[in-house]
């Protein structure tokens, strides 16, 4: 008999259980609606978490080093998002629909405040982004780029000026851009060459 862990789903119902082979700890979970804390206590050697309902970001207490790549493919608060980067230092990969943020525009220096006193993710490789992009949306990412800059290919719909410009600053070690169907590999050539100047410098 395979021994199982049971896993508490919240879903729009009352909660179920799913139980999960322990032989499959290092392949994805694909399931529609899950406690993101109760999953990872339950699993503690999840390597791939994929969902479309994830739930409890800002509920963990304590790291998951062995998570690397998370799937997300709904809205996700931007704050909500810094709690959840904080408690997966090996997260490489990070897939996700659209950040969202509760606090109105004109109030983003709270946002710069929070992301200033937040420690970079430099482990975090990849970043994609597969929903619409609005103004607010820019805002956000720009932000969230800034602490990713270990950032290597990043899939995203367009890159506007805000969004290219945090990318210029902090990143320079991005080797792709993926806009739909178009890969962008003149700029990234203008970034791994001033990469290539930094490390000179440093170097001696």
């Amino acid at each position: 008999m395979v021994p199982t862990v049971s896993l508490v789903l919240t879903t729009l119902s009352d909660p179920v259980t799913y139980p999960v082979p322990t032989v499959t700890l290092a392949a994805p979970i694909r399931v529609y609606a899950l406690d993101v804390k109760v999953v990872l206590d339950a699993v503690p050697g999840l390597e791939k978490l994929r969902g479309y309902a994830l739930t409890g970001f800002t509920s963990l207490q304590r790291s998951y080093g062995a998570l690397r790549i998370l799937s997300y493919r709904r809205d996700i608060e931007f704050l909500s998002l810094l709690v959840l980067l904080k408690h997966l230092p090996g997260l490489e990969e990070l897939w996700l629909w659209q950040i969202i943020s509760n606090i109105p525009s004109s109030s983003y220096t709270i946002l710069n405040a929070a992301v200033a006193a937040k420690e970079q993710f430099p482990q975090v490789r990849v970043l994609r982004l597969d929903g619409p992009l609005t103004t607010q949306g820019d805002a956000l990412i720009a932000l969230l780029v800034g602490l990713f800059p270990g950032l290597s290919q990043l899939w995203i719909p367009v890159v506007r000026e805000e969004v290219r410009k945090a990318l210029e600053e902090k990143c320079c070690w991005l080797k792709e851009i993926h806009c739909g169907e178009r890969t962008i590999k003149a700029w990234v050539a203008v970034l791994q060459r001033r990469r290539q100047r930094e490390e000179s410098y440093f170097n001696g």
